[in-house]
């Protein structure tokens, strides 16, 4: 009975010194330490769209995204001009005693080069950037890349030689290795937005490249399968099949007048025709540029699966059609 009252009294006990009311001493309380902030999630950065990224298309000087610097870096001597064109900027030189052309620019849609593909051996890129390959029409005697925006729009860098000897194995990894150094500097020139730009109001120019060419369902019929797709800068205009591949491209092209070819007359136009394995292109001169012995050239170029035996013939069926709209 001793026990049980014992027990009862601790209880009480025990009541009272927990208790808050005001008759009793309040139970001092620890001070516990406030939990550490959360930390917050990682923000990926905002993607880079195209045009903040590049401003105006239409005067973008591709050239202000070439690097000469890391070229010449990677071994390049430059041997000719550098040559800004309405869609490429055009560097010759020679590395490893072979001459190269070096190439920045050929803004696209996201529909155009419909085989690119992830470049897994590159490093990721923030802002939505890829870095993209070929997955076919890969070539032994160039160096291909695309650095593509989070929308499909992409630019490409090529490093090829000016021939078609392909070269030793050591002169193609210097072709690749100028291609890599020049790709480092597009991306760096991207990012930072040091892209410039100049008029571009004469010839061609005031052009949308699309208004100049015909419809290709009344030139080549509906079996053709051609879709159009004007470049986003309207200084390239393109007709893709994007099954059989078939290309047909009008382009405002600055060059040097072709040394090889054949010469034919297209509307009263003297037009020049060059033909490799699969591709077709045509040229006929529009008018002079700031760069001594540089023209402006419309180009039409073609390129035609095995199927089709003579690409120029399709070529010179395009060309009747567009040409007469030229300036």
């Amino acid at each position: 009975m001793a026990r049980s009252w014992l027990v009862v009294l601790v209880a009480v006990l025990l009541a009272a010194c927990t208790s808050t009311g005001t008759t009793g001493t309040p139970t001092p309380q620890r001070d516990v330490p406030s939990s550490p902030p959360a930390t917050p999630p990682s923000v990926a950065p905002e993607p880079l769209h195209p045009e903040q990224a590049l401003g105006d298309f239409g005067s973008l000087d591709f050239c202000s995204l070439l690097d000469q610097d890391k070229a010449a870096g990677a071994g390049v001597k430059i041997r000719s001009h550098v040559i800004s064109d309405p869609n490429v900027c055009y560097e010759f030189g020679t590395v490893g005693g072979r001459d190269i052309l070096v190439q920045v620019g050929e803004l696209a849609a996201a529909k155009e080069d419909p085989e690119r593909g992830p470049d897994v051996s590159a490093t990721p890129l923030d802002q939505g950037l890829q870095v993209q390959r070929g997955t076919f029409f890969v070539h032994p005697t160039s160096c291909l890349r695309y650095l593509t925006f989070a929308d499909g729009t992409h630019l490409s860098v090529t490093v090829g030689f000016t021939d078609n000897n392909i070269g030793t194995v050591d002169q193609r990894a210097a072709l690749c290795t100028v291609e890599e150094a020049v790709f480092a500097g597009l991306v760096e020139h991207v990012t930072t937005r040091k892209a410039g730009h100049y008029d571009r109001g004469a010839y061609l120019g005031k052009f949308d490249m699309c208004t100049l060419m015909p419809d290709p369902l009344e030139v080549l019929g509906p079996a053709s399968g051609l879709e159009v797709i004007p470049a986003p800068n309207r200084h390239r205009c393109i007709w893709l099949n994007p099954v059989d591949t078939t290309e047909v491209q009008l382009i405002d092209e600055y060059s040097a007048q072709p040394t090889g070819g054949t010469k034919i007359t297209i509307d009263d136009q003297i037009t020049i025709v060059s033909q490799s394995a699969g591709y077709c292109s045509l040229r006929t001169i529009v008018g002079a540029t700031s760069w001594p012995g540089v023209y402006e050239y419309a180009k039409l170029r073609v390129r035609v699966p095995e199927s089709i035996k003579d690409p120029c013939a399709f070529a010179k069926t395009v060309a009747a059609a567009t040409w007469p709209k030229l300036p």
